[in-house]
Parts: structure tokens; sequence; C-alpha cells
């Protein structure tokens, strides 16, 4: 019998329960694996680890004691309630059982997948979204910071997802186009593509309208005006009072020249900045494939305060998630993560 006995451990329990328990036991060795190497089984394992510490400052170092399975519970519920902002497998057995190892790495990653900042931008531009519910996650992290169950690994991947989400958020709304009830609006560019474009064009584009709009009235007017038989006098005041509205309007936009460049370029530092901006910290603060859990390069707390301070500054809103951890995390004295 002692060949079969299994010690109580810590270790033995949490490699028994860390898993998220997803995939049907039909599915392939593969996927499987990716599950127990996913970022979801990460997290659930680091919470584990801290009730485990906890358990054993108070001195209960038997993992099947009441407090330690109270403590295994609270911790586990703390990790869902994060979790619950990402993806899972879906219900469909059948699915899942198809499933490959890609597919299972892929729904249950925590980080978007691109390797730098440049890279999320492209991807993003090609319509690649973070697939997470933010309001849900950001109510994960307030659980998170009433608990017990703090600690620096678990911080990382807060602030990495945060990161994450704010940054494809931002570059994914300065790119796309505006629409109007999921139809293009005409000549309402991106902020990215109109903060591209020179003021000439600008310029010429919004004539163009003015040309538009004028000929819109006169032709129908001209026409009324031909079949009620009025004189060509009342004509050549029709067609040169069209003539006038394009002149006016035109010396009204040389007018407002100087403004109009003052302002293009504006928002050309704004939006373009914004861009490049978070690209940089993008690249500075994200690691690939959720390997924030294993990372050999730690992340300095105040620089990372001070890169956010100073976007923010920048009129870059960050969640207020954020800025609850980073002071969180500096009331409880450490400084790199």
């Amino acid at each position: 019998m002692a060949d079969y006995w299994e010690p109580r451990n810590w270790e033995n329990l949490i490699s028994g329960i860390e898993t998220p328990g997803f995939l049907p036991e039909e599915a392939s060795p593969e996927a499987h694996e990716a599950q127990r190497d996913s970022g979801h089984t990460r997290l659930r394992r680091r919470f584990l680890e801290v009730a485990r510490d906890i358990a054993q400052e108070e001195g209960f170092p038997d993992p099947y004691a009441p407090r330690s399975q109270d403590l295994i519970g609270e911790a586990l519920d703390v990790a869902s309630q994060i979790l619950y902002a990402f993806p899972s497998l879906g219900s469909d057995d059948a699915v899942k059982i198809e499933m490959s190892a890609y597919d299972v790495r892929k729904r249950l990653s925590l980080s978007y997948p691109s390797v730098n900042g440049s890279e999320m931008v492209e991807m993003v531009r090609m319509g690649c979204n973070f697939n997470i519910d933010i309001g849900k996650f950001e109510k994960g992290v307030k659980a998170y910071l009433e608990s017990d169950f703090r600690g620096s690994e678990i911080d990382r991947t807060i602030i990495t997802v945060l990161i994450d989400a704010k940054t494809t958020g931002f570059v994914k709304a300065l790119i796309e186009r505006p629409t109007i009830g999921g139809k293009y609006v005409w000549f309402n560019y991106s902020l990215e593509k109109t903060a591209n474009r020179t003021l000439l064009g600008v310029w010429l584009e919004g004539r163009f309208v003015s040309v538009v709009i004028a000929t819109a009235l006169v032709i129908p007017t001209l026409i009324i005006a031909y079949l009620v038989g009025l004189p060509s006098s009342a004509v050549d005041v029709i067609f040169f009072l069209a003539l006038g509205y394009v002149g006016v309007e035109g010396i009204w936009q040389l007018v407002k020249f100087p403004r109009a460049r003052t302002e293009l370029a504006e928002l050309r530092d704004r939006v373009l900045g914004g861009i490049a901006h978070m690209r940089e910290i993008y690249s500075a603060y994200h690691s690939t494939d959720d390997s924030f859990f294993m990372s050999l390069h730690p992340i300095s707390v105040p620089r990372l305060r001070a890169d956010v301070e100073r976007l923010a500054a920048n009129h870059i809103v960050w969640p207020q998630s954020l800025w609850a951890m980073l002071d969180d995390i500096e009331e409880r004295g450490l400084r790199r993560l």
C-alpha cells in the first residue's frame, strides 16, 4: 500500500487542481498539455501558491487542514473573478475534443499575441482585437486588491493585461474609420488617416463638397425656372448666386487657413504621437505567450509609474485599476516586479 500513498503536501495538491479542467478526457494529449501550460493555469497556480504561503505562515503545513482548504477556496474564487474576463473553451464537448494545442493555447492566453509594439499596431490594423471584457477584468482586479492573495507575479500579470488592453484599444480607436449604422461615412476618415493628410488635400476636399452642395441646389432650381418660364435674367441671378456661394466659401476658408494649419499640426502630433507612445510602452512592458509568469527581466515600479504619468500628461486616459494597482504595489514596498 505504501507504493500507492501520495504525500499530503502542497505541491501534489496544487498540481492536481491548478488546471481549470475545460477539456474533456478525450481531447488530444497535446491539447491537454497546452491547457496545463496556459495563462489560465499559471494564474491559478500563482494564487494557490500564495494561499500555501499564508497557510504555512499561520502554522498549517497540511494542505488538507480546514484552514488550508478555506484559503484554497478563497484564492481560487479571486482567480476566477479575474479569469471570467477572458474567453474559455466553450461548453460544446464535441468541439473541444477536436481542438488543437494551438487553439487551446490561443483561447486560454491572457496576453495580446504580438511580440512588440510595431507588430501590435499592424495586427490591430488587420482587425486582431484583444479578446477581453475589460469591465469584468477591472471587477476582478478590485476583488484581488481587497484580498489577502496578492503577490508580485500576479501583480505583473494584471499590469501587463491592463497595458495590453489600453494600448490595443487606443490604437484601434485611432485607426478605425468611423461608421454610422455599420456603414462608412463619406469623407469621414479615421483620426490616423486624417492626421497623415496634407492641409491642401483637406482644403480641396472641403471645396469639392461646397461645389457639390452648390450644384445640388442650382441645377434643380434652373430646371424649375425653365419649366415655369422665368426670364433669362432670373436664371442668370440664380447662376451667379451659386458662384457667389462657392466664392465666399473659398474666401472664408482662406481666412481660416492659418488656424486650420495649426489645428492639423496639433492633430498630427496628438494622434501619431499617441500611436507612437502606445507602441513604445507596449514594447517595454508586454511579454508574449503569458511569459510574464517566468520573465527573466524585472519591471521597475517607479519607472512604470513615471511612464504611465508621462502618457497621462499627454491625454492618455489609463484605467483606474492601473492606478489602484500601482498604489497598492508601492504600499507593499515593492520596487520591482
